[in-house]
């Protein structure tokens, strides 16, 4: 007996659906009028047998024909579907022709179709030398009787499943059964096809008389459509009037940028299951296209900052519960990450007659600018309360440190060891630094600049690191280092003191358990791509001093605040927040600016970049030249950033340099790019964080063309993190933002020499 594997259906319908579609269609509508009988079942047992084998012929009228050997395959049958014997006077007695070609099978169907009297279904053989195929045969004789079904009867897998689909126009006609057949198969076949051409036959029936019952109704409903055009013109009028009023409010609400919303209240114990509107100025307010997003109360909160979700929940619940007006500031967060602040107000709706409340009504405005006006204005008044108080405890200030002063000078006398002296000269130095800065707290409250001179600042940070070594825990280490020849500077001493001071203390407080504190100098000659690059910066000659610890690192969300007046992280008592705004505000007015990277649990870096004095240096020997930048070969590189000032300024230098140039703005087009022209290309030089497509994704898609291809990446945050991340997806280069002419040109000239090299 064969396995029910055997069987395979073609198409998505099935028998038990074909049934219930075609009852559902002679069901009547029980708002008609007139009442539908269900057609009677046209029943059809006559079956078409196709193949080539006259002994097929013959063992399709053993298993369909009625007659003394039927008992046999009705046992059979009950012993494979585990049932209960059935009456063979039950069975349908088939009527059945037989023929052995495709073409002869043609004629069967169009002479029974002429007749009247047509076929239920056809059993075919796949294969029938010479003439046509089994799946050739059913697209002909499917159009001389669209209803007949098919059983294509094989032993070969002459069509893939996917083949026959592609085939086939109506799969849902055609089957397989696969040779050598089982006698029950072809039984159920038999019976399931033909009771199902019988129901296909009702079907349509009853779509005819249903279409007389619509055409009915629609002539009834054509006379209900006129009387109703004169009212559809009054609502039409009443509309466009408010559509213009509601444009107008739209003008109104953009312009003022103020938007408006309402919350229905037919469900007051759970207000998620109520209807949330926006109007499209509030949309905006809160980063969404007007028209294009779902507006739930999910959304809305998404939007809210964490924080803050709590106090409007409280709000709305004390306007719905006491009728307390609803106000409120809070802040949103937009998908880009941009934190905004936002001033709301809303209203409780109620119903006249009930006192029930029906909706909230409320407007949205965006005040983040007011705020930053605000803190600004505080700001300016907190600093002059500092300049207040500076001027009025200097006095004091200066009369604790006089008799320090002087008792240190005594102390000498008394001390004779060296060790001792040595801690009292560090004492004497320390009390006259505290004098300084008091002036310079006063000079800096007033706005006056410190007096400058040039300074040699390695001799300044020599008595930075002594300080370090005496009142610094031991568990951290000092590292001081110093190009030859590095450049003065034109300064104030005793402010960049305090600049040092300042850094090294933040990166003490960073390294509760220890750690190394090393500060670098070095001398370092920006142009003009660097520049474009550092808005705070200019073209020209730099003393770069690098301090940097191996700390806790400054969290992302908290590195763009740390230069705020007043911000600190430290607990109370242990810092102003003044430290680095102080130290920021130095640098500046010495016409210089400072680079910061950290990441959590690694470290920080801070860079602070003086104008140097290149007339003097530090040392007796002069500063080595140059070496001549690395020319290209005419190679082309496809640069990719999303600032367009960086991308020209990169496209300049190395066009200069003897390179061509391709530019894209982000990551997809930069694809788009690679695909047209990756076999002219030599590299890729691309930023990390780009909207669209990023870095990291425009890598993997690059690879994906051409898995050789050679990268450079960069990035404003160069952690050592980062680096070893984009060096492990298979980038060649890192050069972190923002680079000089010569570490772009360098960058390059290495990597195309490290893939030419044998």
């Amino acid at each position: 007996m064969s396995k029910r594997s055997n069987i395979s259906f073609l198409g998505d319908n099935r028998l038990a659906a074909v049934n219930s579609d075609a009852m559902q269609v002679i069901q009547p509508d029980p708002s008609s009028t007139a009442s539908l009988p269900p057609a009677a079942l046209e029943k059809n047992h006559r079956l078409l047998i196709v193949d080539d084998n006259e002994a097929i012929h013959a063992d399709f009228r053993k298993i369909l024909q009625v007659d003394a050997n039927a008992g046999k395959f009705d046992a059979a049958e009950a012993a494979v579907l585990k049932g209960t014997r059935r009456d063979r006077r039950q069975r349908a007695d088939f009527e059945m022709d037989f023929a052995f070609q495709g073409a002869e099978a043609l004629q069967c169907v169009q002479r029974a179709v002429t007749a009247g009297r047509r076929y239920a279904m056809v059993f075919m053989d796949m294969r029938m030398p010479p003439g046509w195929n089994g799946l050739e045969t059913a697209r002909k004789i499917w159009e001389a009787d669209p209803d007949l079904q098919v059983v294509l009867c094989t032993s070969y897998s002459d069509y893939s499943w996917d083949d026959l689909m592609k085939e086939v126009e109506s799969p849902e006609r055609l089957l397989i059964l696969k040779k050598p057949f089982d006698a029950i198969e072809v039984l159920q076949f038999s019976h399931a096809l033909t009771e199902k051409w019988s129901l296909l036959q009702a079907a349509r029936l009853n779509a005819s008389a249903l279409q007389h019952l619509v055409d009915e109704r629609t002539e009834e409903l054509r006379g209900m459509n006129e009387t109703l055009q004169a009212e559809i013109i009054e609502r039409k009028h009443a509309e466009e009037q408010a559509l213009n009023s509601e444009a107008a409010l739209a003008i109104a609400q953009q312009v003022a940028h103020v938007g408006s919303w309402e919350l229905d209240l037919v469900n007051v114990v759970d207000l998620d299951k109520n209807v949330l509107r926006w109007s499209n100025e509030t949309c905006r307010i809160f980063g969404c296209v007007p028209g294009e997003t779902a507006v739930t109360n999910d959304l809305f909160f998404g939007i809210v900052h964490p924080a803050d979700r709590a106090g409007i929940v409280s709000g709305i619940a004390s306007l719905l519960n006491s009728r307390v007006p609803y106000c409120a500031d809070y802040r949103i967060v937009l998908s880009g990450g941009e934190e905004r602040v936002v001033h709301e107000v809303a209203e409780l709706i109620i119903d006249e007659g009930t006192k029930c409340p029906l909706k909230i009504v409320g407007t949205v405005q965006d005040i983040t600018a007011r705020k930053k006006l605000e803190e600004k204005f505080l700001r300016v008044q907190r600093m002059e309360s500092i300049g207040t108080l500076a001027s009025g405890i200097a006095h004091d200030l200066n009369n604790v440190l006089a008799p320090i002063m002087m008792s240190v000078e005594m102390l000498k006398e008394m001390v004779d060891t060296n060790a001792g002296r040595s801690l009292l000269t560090t004492l004497q130095s320390c009390a006259q630094r505290g004098a300084d800065l008091v002036k310079q707290v006063l000079s800096f409250a007033k706005g006056v600049e410190g007096k400058r001179v040039i300074v040699n600042v390695f001799h300044l940070l020599r008595d930075i690191e002594k300080i370090i070594h005496e009142t610094f825990p031991k568990n951290i280490l000092f590292k001081l280092k110093s190009s030859r020849g590095v450049w003065n500077v034109m300064a104030d001493p005793t402010q960049l003191h305090q600049v040092f001071m300042n850094l090294c203390v933040n990166a003490r407080d960073a390294m509760p358990n220890g750690g190394q504190l090393s500060i670098s100098l070095e001398n370092i000659v920006l142009d003009e791509t660097y520049a474009a690059m550092n808005p705070e910066s200019k073209a020209g000659s730099y003393l770069c001093m690098r301090v940097s610890d191996t700390g806790t690192g400054i969290p992302p969300g908290v590195l763009n605040k740390i230069f705020e007046p007043f911000f600190t992280t430290k607990e109370i008592g242990r810092g102003t927040g003044l430290g680095l705004s102080t130290t920021l505000a130095i640098v500046r007015s010495h016409g210089g600016f400072i680079n910061v990277y950290s990441e959590p649990g690694k470290g920080s870096s801070f860079g602070v970049f003086l104008v140097a004095n290149t007339s003097e240096i530090s040392s007796a020997e002069a500063p080595t030249e140059r070496a001549d930048l690395p020319r290209g070969g005419d190679e082309l590189i496809l640069i990719v950033d999303d600032e367009e000032s960086i991308r020209i300024i990169a496209k300049k230098t190395l066009e200069r340099f003897g390179y061509r140039t391709l530019l894209a703005g982000n990551g997809a087009e930069a694809v788009g790019i690679y695909a047209k022209y990756h076999s002219e290309i030599a590299v890729v030089l691309t930023d990390m964080a780009m909207p669209i497509m990023d870095g990291p994704a425009l890598i993997i898609a690059l690879k994906t063309i051409e898995p050789q291809v050679l990268i450079i990446a960069s990035s404003g945050h160069a952690s050592q993190g980062i680096v070893t991340k984009t060096l492990s997806v298979g980038v060649e280069y890192f050069i972190p933002k923002p680079y000089t002419a010569e570490i772009l040109l360098c960058a390059l000239k290495t990597v195309i020499t490290r893939k030419t090299r044998p």
